[in-house]
């Protein structure tokens, strides 16, 4: 009797660590759900910002397609030119020009500095280099 005792025993034991090692792969695979919970919100997070800047490219693109003109404005603008024939104002519509954002050009260098370079190349510097010795300590 003590034999089936002691074997029940050691029975309920592997049970208990086979249940263990389930609770463990469980416990795992909750966690794994959460994160992907997580990736899957940051995905989508990415995604809406994507398309929002998708849709403010195709609007800017919309806006520069008005402000040159339609296909066939700038095909009768460009054989008016090549032909040398100027066109009647109603035949060649100009379209309204958005006003200016800011130039993009790059602002001219103070003239001190420019003339400071311009005395270092002269001095045998490279460009790069008087370019630097221009620049205020």
């Amino acid at each position: 009797m003590d034999g089936l005792v002691n074997e029940i025993a050691n029975a309920s034991r592997d049970q208990s660590a086979g249940i263990a090692h389930v609770n463990g792969a469980i416990v795992a695979m909750d966690g794994m759900t959460q994160s992907n919970a997580g990736i899957a919100v940051d995905v989508a997070a990415a995604a809406a910002q994507r398309s929002a800047a998708a849709q403010r490219m195709r609007d800017t693109v919309e806006s520069l397609h008005r402000s040159v003109g339609t296909k066939e404005t700038r095909g009768a603008r460009a054989a008016s030119v090549q032909d040398g024939v100027a066109l009647p104002a109603a035949q060649v519509q100009t379209p309204l020009r958005p006003p200016a954002l800011g130039s993009a050009r790059r602002p001219a260098a103070p003239p001190q500095r420019a003339t400071m370079a311009r005395v270092g190349v002269k001095r045998g510097l490279s460009p790069r280099q008087a370019e630097r010795a221009a620049i205020p300590a």
